[in-house]
């Protein structure tokens, strides 16, 4: 399968690939990242395997959602899976591993990474449950960025459960998280990522726009305006000053999130239109 101009296309090599269910909502997955989070998917083969992961994530989420007949087992109609025969045609993918991070990465194989992530998710699909996992995990991909780490990944779904619910599944989270290696101990309890030392950027609302304020120059420094729910509203990339409005004409009242990203860090801010 392949993209072109808002298209997906599926293969017709051994069993035609649109006639899997799984295999459309992981390739819908991928038009969503590409949306939403575009070049995210440029990096090595960690950065890759996070967003095939993610995308495998979904179609577990989905499969395991409808039955829980064999839906570990993924894209198994189209890897030619059958009671009779075994893998005829492809090896198909998990949603259930016990892959370790970092020692289960693999430099030139995305999709075996991969399964660790989708593999941790679906763990914690198990506790919280398809709506509120899948909240977080999409809301995570709304400050995906190129050449990210699994780990960076991981520190964004934290930060999506203190956005999105004030951290409250923070110690499910947070121990599934650790076991796989994706934090260690010492994140356990943080509600975000923390900045760079001896940066601290602030923001509030005043006269119709929201002010951001930066102690000092960021560079490839990216501020992005957006809901709870991740739909973005403004973009303001490379500001060349420390002091940054944006305007809020045509915002309804309401809770707000500003991202601040550089190739290194991620910050949240939580900002409020009276």
């Amino acid at each position: 399968p392949g993209t072109n101009k808002g298209r997906l296309y599926f293969g017709e090599g051994g069993v035609d690939d649109g006639e899997d269910a799984e295999i459309i909502v992981h390739e819908y997955g991928h038009a969503i990242s590409a949306y939403v989070s575009p070049d995210s998917y440029i990096g090595d083969a960690e950065t890759e395997g996070l967003e095939e992961g993610l995308c495998d994530y979904l179609a577990c989420s989905y499969a395991r959602h409808l039955s829980s007949y064999k839906w570990e087992r993924l894209f198994s109609w189209d890897a030619g899976v059958r009671k009779t025969r075994k893998n005829k045609f492809w090896s198909g993918r998990w949603c259930t591993t016990d892959k370790q991070y970092p020692a289960d990465i693999r430099q030139e194989d995305p999709y075996s990474n991969g399964e660790l992530w989708a593999g941790t998710f679906m763990e914690i699909w198990e506790e919280l449950g398809r709506n509120t996992t899948d909240r977080l995990v999409l809301s995570a991909l709304n400050s995906f960025s190129s050449y990210m780490t699994m780990r960076d990944g991981a520190q964004l779904v934290l930060q999506a459960d203190s956005l999105l619910f004030d951290g409250a599944h923070n110690q499910v989270l947070g121990t599934i998280l650790n076991k796989r290696g994706l934090i260690d101990n010492s994140q356990l309890g943080i509600d975000q990522p923390k900045g760079p030392e001896g940066w601290n950027p602030t923001a509030y609302y005043s006269k119709g726009s929201f002010h951001i304020q930066l102690n000092q120059p960021r560079s490839h420094l990216q501020i992005t305006l957006q809901t709870l729910n991740g739909k973005r509203i403004q973009t303001v990339t490379n500001p060349v000053r420390t002091a940054i409005q944006l305007n809020t004409q045509g915002l309804a009242g309401g809770v707000y999130v500003l991202r601040l990203m550089t190739p290194e860090h991620h910050k949240a801010i939580k900002v409020v239109k009276p």
